[in-house]
């Protein structure tokens, strides 16, 4: 039996580039939608949020389709499914990818429960992609599948997490996603089924005793022995619990407030997680406090918000969220909630 060929390769010049990012944003987007993996949630009238701000873009009208998503999006209560709604719709109003995929991000992010949320990891994922950053767009479809198992887009997730890490060298967990993958795809998509195959070629049992070889070579370079017979793993940089951590204090005020100054109105927070469960993000929060973070889990009810300090402006967050990124904890910046 013969391999099969390779999906063929568009080839873009450069001064189709502009054009091309703009017209990618709205193919993702659609496939994202046309997905059918939630159903809207209804705004008044009948008429949801997404499809009247859908017809504007549709119609030509982006601007007008910011604007409404604008105005509903000032109008929602933030925490609520009004306004994953509306964040959703902007998004895809945007004619920004980067801004898009911010949106985007917040609600997969900070509305979890919300009939939205599986879509919008999608088009995070997507969009990362799409700008080349493929291990963020492998770790948001692996997260896809886990958090929505049972969802209408957890195949071609799984598909893409595979394909990703079977072509960066993680056979091991790229063949597992791909079986995945090859029982969650119906019978009738062919196109998908052959692009699965394609890939699981490479599964052969020498590949893959090769790959756990050469990862279990990998994980020894990267440990040396401790007490007791155990491995403790380097730290990957001096201070590596970064400014954030716990030699913070010397540095700078954490929130970018100098002791007796006014607070302002607004205040910037990194928010690294949300969970349905209050207890999960308690246990993530005290991880978090054991490394010197200014830690809180915020909200009454789910989602609970594990955040992170307290930032006078948006900057200073940013400059915080990159050195928490350093020390190998994510997150996004979000307004604070008020105290």
């Amino acid at each position: 039996m013969r391999p099969r060929a390779a999906p063929r390769r568009l080839t873009i010049n450069a001064t189709m580039m502009p054009r091309f990012r703009l017209l990618a944003v709205a193919v993702l987007v659609g496939v994202a939608l046309m997905a059918g993996a939630a159903q809207p949630v209804v705004a008044q009238g009948g008429d949801s949020t997404l499809a009247r701000v859908q017809r504007l873009v549709n119609a030509g009208n982006r601007s007008g389709a910011r604007q409404l998503a604008d105005s509903l999006l000032a109008a929602a209560t933030e925490g609520t499914s009004e306004y994953a709604e509306a964040l959703f719709a902007r998004a895809y109003a945007s004619s920004s990818a980067a801004e898009a995929e911010r949106d985007y991000l917040r609600v997969s992010v900070e509305y979890p429960l919300s009939a939205r949320a599986e879509d919008a990891t999608m088009m995070v994922a997507q969009l990362k992609l799409a700008r080349g950053d493929r291990i963020g767009a492998r770790r948001n479809f692996e997260r896809l599948v886990r958090e929505h198992p049972t969802g209408g887009v957890a195949g071609k997730a799984a598909f893409w997490a595979g394909r990703l890490a079977v072509e960066d060298g993680d056979l091991g967990r790229g063949c597992a996603s791909l079986a995945e993958a090859r029982s969650r795809v119906s019978a009738e998509d062919v196109e998908q089924l052959n692009q699965i195959e394609y890939y699981l070629q490479r599964c052969t049992p020498s590949a893959l005793a090769g790959a756990a070889a050469r990862a279990k070579e990998e994980s020894t370079a990267v440990a040396m022995p401790g007490r007791g017979g155990r491995d403790v793993q380097r730290p990957s940089a001096p201070g590596a619990g970064g400014v954030e951590g716990r030699d913070a204090g010397r540095a700078a005020p954490r929130d970018g407030v100098a002791p007796g100054a006014a607070r302002p109105a607004t205040e910037y927070s990194v928010q690294v997680a949300a969970f349905p469960k209050q207890r999960d993000a308690e246990a993530l929060a005290a991880v978090l406090k054991q490394r010197g973070y200014d830690v809180r889990v915020w909200g009454e009810k789910a989602p609970f918000r594990v955040r992170v300090g307290r930032y006078a402006t948006r900057e200073a967050a940013v400059a915080a969220q990159g050195r928490m990124k350093a020390s190998r904890v994510n997150g996004i910046v979000v307004e604070a909630e008020k105290k």
